[in-house]
């Protein structure tokens, strides 16, 4: 009997502090962009692309020929990393107000990071140009072959992940 009093009032807690926080007003997280989300749908099919034409195995002398897709993917990326920078965000002082009015209800806090926290996928696609361009050096250099084509793939994929997943959920 105790048990259920314990969990009918952790209910209501929960309630009540979902109608109180759905009640504020202060945005946490930037609005969603389609602009943005249809960027990073293109320079991912053009990522998805470039893999599928690599392979397991690229020989140097064919990279002229992906030249051109590398630098494209390089500057879709770079647009889109602009595009999120230079969105507006929830101020500072908002998310101050917020991670003090969380801490009150002994919850936790947001912790604040302007390289991170106010720009998720800014950061992931930062690094997933940041891997193609590296990728790209490689290609020039030597090739690509098997195990370098699937950490750069895998790379890729966690990066374009990150970044699509934020975006997409800003739709909400």
């Amino acid at each position: 009997m105790l048990q259920r009093v314990r969990e009918g009032r952790l209910l209501a807690l929960c309630i009540g502090l979902c109608a109180a926080l759905s009640a504020c007003m202060v945005q946490l997280a930037p609005s969603y962009d389609s602009d943005i989300v249809d960027g990073l749908n293109g320079a991912n099919q053009d990522i998805q692309l470039l893999f599928a034409q690599i392979g397991t195995l690229t020989d140097p002398a064919g990279f002229p020929t992906r030249k051109p897709q590398y630098d494209k993917i390089v500057g879709e990326l770079g647009a889109v990393e602009l595009q999120i920078r230079t969105r507006p965000i929830p101020k500072p002082e908002a998310i101050k107000k917020a991670a003090a009015a969380i801490q009150r209800l002994n919850i936790g806090g947001v912790t604040l990071d302007p390289n991170f926290s106010a720009y998720p996928s800014a950061r992931a696609v930062h690094d997933l140009q940041g891997t193609i361009v590296k990728m790209e050096e490689v290609d020039e250099k030597s090739g690509l072959r098997g195990a370098a084509v699937a950490a750069f793939q895998n790379q890729a994929v966690t990066f374009l992940s990150q970044a699509m997943t934020y975006e997409n959920y800003l739709k909400r």
